[in-house]
C-alpha cells in the first residue's frame, strides 16, 4: 500500500473498485466535480431501499430531479432567519449544561464528555425536531434517547447494509430491508406521526423545525414569520411518554392523513433531522473540548473571545454573540480539519464526462470519492497537519489556501442543508461550557484519539474523561 501511494503521488486521480464497481479517488479538479461540472455529478453513490421509512426517502438518499425539488422545498427551513427563531430553543437546552457540570466541578470526578455531550445534542434536538423534552442529561433512559442512540450502535448485520449503501450496491432493496430494522423504525415512525396529528387536532405551534415541514407539507412552501424574529417562540413541550401513551389512545385517529410516498419522505426529513444533529455535532464538541483540555493557551484565547461579545451584550448569549465569535470560529474550523464527520464526499456520474486536462472518460454510474482526511491533513496545504492549530483558519492563512481545501460539510449544491444549525449548536454548547468552566486533561484522558472503525462516521474509540473546574468572576 505503501508503495501504490508513493507511485500516486502527484496524479489528480487514482483509479479503483468498490465490490465490482470502478470508482476513482479524486486528487485534484475537486472544485469541477462539486460545482462547475456539477450537472454530471448531482447524485450520492447512497442506495437504499424505498421502503425504508427512515433512510429511503432522506434528502442525502434522493438523486435526480427529485432531489433537487425536494432540497428546494426544504432549504428555506435552515434560512438565517429561521436558525435564530430556533437559537432560542437551543439556548434553552444549553443553559442545563450549567446544572450537570456544577455537579461534577463540585465533585472533582472526571466527566466523560462525549456522553455527556451526546445526550446535550439529544435534549437539542428533540426540542428543537419536535418540541419533546427527553431530559437526556438527567434521564439517560429515556425511551427517546435510547432509540436514537440505537442509530450509531454497531452490529455486523447494520455494518453491511451501511457498507453496501455507501458502495452503491443496491442491496436493501434486493433484500427489502430497513438500515435500522423494524424496532426503531417503528418508534421513530410513531413519534414523528403521532406529533404531526397532535399538533393538527391541537393547533399547537412551536416554530421549530417539525412545524416547517409541517408547513412544507400543507402549503407547499415555508413561510416567512408572521412574529418578529427575535419574540420567543413558545417553550411548551411533551414528554416522550406522553406521545407513547396518550396519543396511542383512540382519541387521536391517524387514518390516512398522508400518503405513503408522501408520509415516507415526511417521516425521512424528520428523522435524519434528529439522528445527523445528533452524532456529528456532540463529535465535533467533544473533540474541540479534547484538543482545548490540552492546550490551555488556545482554551484561554476562546474564552477570551466569548467573554468580550458577552459583555457587550449585558452579559447574555444570545444569536448575535454566538455569530461573533471570530476566534471560537476558527477553533470549530480546525476540529473540522482533523475530524470531518464524514471522511469522505462520494458523488456518482450520470452521463459520460472527460476528466479536464485528460484523456480519461467516465462513463455513466462511475463513482467518484473525495478523502477529506487526505486533503485536511495533506503538508502541502496545512504546515505540521497534525497539530491542531486554529491559526490555520486566520483571515491571512484562509485566503492563501484554495476554497476546496476545507470541505467538512461538502460544498456546491449538494453542501449539507444542516450546517448552519450544527455549528450554532455547537458554538452555544462550547460557549456556555468555556464561558463558566475550565477544562483540563485528567489521569485517564487519552494522549491520542483512536477512531471507531466500526462506523461510517468519525467518532472517537471509547471514552474521553476531562475534568472542568467552576471559574470565579
Amino acid at each position: 500500500m505503501e508503495n501504490s501511494g508513493a507511485r500516486s503521488r502527484g496524479l489528480p486521480y487514482v483509479g479503483m473498485f468498490s465490490f465490482d464497481r470502478p470508482v476513482l479517488l479524486l486528487r485534484d479538479l475537486i472544485k469541477n466535480l462539486l460545482l462547475k461540472d456539477f450537472s454530471y455529478f448531482p447524485d450520492k453513490g447512497f442506495t437504499g431501499s424505498k421502503n425504508d421509512p427512515l433512510f429511503g426517502e432522506a434528502l442525502f438518499s434522493l438523486k435526480g430531479q427529485y432531489w433537487k425539488d425536494v432540497r428546494a422545498k426544504l432549504s428555506p427551513a435552515f434560512s438565517s432567519g429561521k436558525m435564530k427563531r430556533m437559537f432560542l430553543l437551543v439556548e434553552e437546552q444549553a443553559a442545563q449544561l450549567d446544572h450537570y457540570f456544577d455537579d461534577a466541578a463540585d465533585t472533582g470526578n472526571p466527566v466523560n464528555i462525549k456522553d455527556v455531550l451526546a445526550k446535550f445534542t439529544t435534549d437539542v434536538v428533540s426540542s428543537v425536531g419536535f418540541g419533546i423534552k427527553t431530559n437526556a442529561l438527567i434521564n439517560p433512559d429515556d425511551d427517546f434517547r435510547r432509540f436514537l442512540s440505537k442509530t450509531f450502535l454497531y452490529s455486523p448485520l447494520g455494518a453491511i447494509k451501511v457498507l453496501a449503501m455507501f458502495a452503491g450496491v443496491p442491496f436493501l432493496r434486493l433484500i427489502n430491508a430497513t438500515v435500522l430494522g423494524t424496532e426503531i423504525s417503528n418508534f421513530m415512525r410513531d413519534v414523528i406521526w403521532k406529533t404531526v396529528q397532535y399538533r393538527k387536532e391541537t393547533g399547537h405551534k412551536r416554530e421549530d423545525f417539525l412545524d416547517l415541514l409541517i408547513q412544507l407539507k400543507d402549503k407547499g412552501n415555508v413561510q416567512e414569520e408572521e412574529n418578529k424574529p427575535d419574540e420567543v417562540p413558545d417553550m411548551s413541550y411533551h414528554s416522550t411518554n406522553f406521545f407513547l401513551s396518550e396519543l396511542c389512545s383512540e382519541n387521536i385517529c391517524l387514518g390516512n392523513v398522508f400518503t405513503a410516498l408522501e408520509g415516507d419522505t415526511f417521516v425521512s426529513q424528520a428523522f435524519i433531522f434528529l439522528a445527523a444533529g445528533f452524532e456529528t455535532s456532540s463529535s465535533t464538541m467533544s473533540f474541540c473540548l479534547y484538543h482545548l483540555a490540552l492546550e490551555s493557551d488556545i482554551q484561554q484565547r476562546v474564552r477570551e473571545d466569548i467573554l468580550e461579545a458577552v459583555k457587550k451584550n449585558d452579559g447574555q448569549i444570545n444569536y448575535q454573540v454566538v455569530h461573533d465569535l471570530p476566534y471560537l470560529d476558527m477553533v470549530l474550523a480546525e476540529t473540522l480539519r482533523l475530524y470531518p464527520i464524514m471522511p469522505f464526499l462520494d458523488r456518482t456520474c450520470v452521463k459520460p464526462y472527460q476528466v479536464p486536462g485528460t484523456n480519461l472518460v467516465l462513463d455513466k454510474d462511475v463513482m467518484v470519492y473525495i478523502s477529506l482526511m487526505g486533503i485536511h491533513k495533506d503538508p502541502e496545504i496545512y504546515p505540521d497537519p497534525e497539530k491542531f492549530n486554529p491559526e490555520n483558519f486566520s483571515e491571512q492563512n484562509k485566503q492563501k489556501r484554495h476554497k476546496f481545501a476545507h470541505l467538512p460539510f461538502g460544498e456546491g449544491p449538494r453542501v449539507c442543508i444542516g450546517m448552519r444549525f450544527g455549528l450554532m449548536q455547537a458554538k452555544v454548547g462550547l460557549a456556555h461550557i468555556l464561558l463558566n468552566y475550565e477544562v483540563k486533561p485528567c489521569s485517564k484522558t487519552p494522549a491520542s484519539i483512536k477512531f471507531d472503525p466500526h462506523t461510517f462516521l468519525l467518532t472517537s474509540e471509547g471514552d474521553i474523561p476531562l475534568c472542568f473546574n467552576r471559574i470565579q468572576y
